[in-house]
């Protein structure tokens, strides 16, 4: 009698285990805080895993969690937040502004970087001096405007 107590109490348990941490798909949108306008490619990620997803263009996303999880909803300029998935299936997540962070931030060619990071010059041109010159493409309007790089 106690034998089959504990093998049904032990079934029971892997079945409620198995039911609790289940995947579903999650889905929401991601807005800046200040304007409310929605954030185009920022990172959702599920913490301590692998997984994660981007918004689109209109600030959706969808990926796939388990009740226990853990958001960690990112984006340059914002500060970072990590939200429980509990029972909940839809967020409206809003990110507040990280001006400090903003200002340290390079964008360049193949990404961003911190600017204690880098380990060489920059420099910029301004849009408008492109804009000025009498060319037929980008990489022409870009010769000779900074000191030190070739464009062939």
């Amino acid at each position: 009698m106690v034998t089959r107590f504990l093998v049904l109490f032990a079934v029971l348990f892997c079945v409620a285990g198995a039911a609790f941490s289940q995947e579903r798909t999650i889905s929401g949108v991601i807005a800046d805080k200040m304007t409310g306008d929605p954030i185009i490619g920022a990172t959702v990620q599920i913490k301590n895993s692998g997984k994660g997803t981007i918004s689109d263009v209109s600030g959706n996303f969808e990926v796939q969690a388990t009740p226990t999880d853990v958001l960690i909803v990112s984006y340059i300029g914002y500060q970072a937040r990590e939200i429980p998935v509990g029972n909940q299936l839809v967020f409206a997540i809003a990110l507040t502004p990280d001006n400090v962070v903003l200002e340290q931030v390079v964008i360049v060619g193949y990404g961003a970087q911190r600017k204690v990071d880098i380990t060489g010059s920059t420099a910029s041109v301004k849009g408008e001096e492109l804009a000025r010159q009498p060319v037929m493409t980008a990489t022409q309007a870009i010769q000779g405007k900074v000191a030190g790089v070739q464009i062939i």
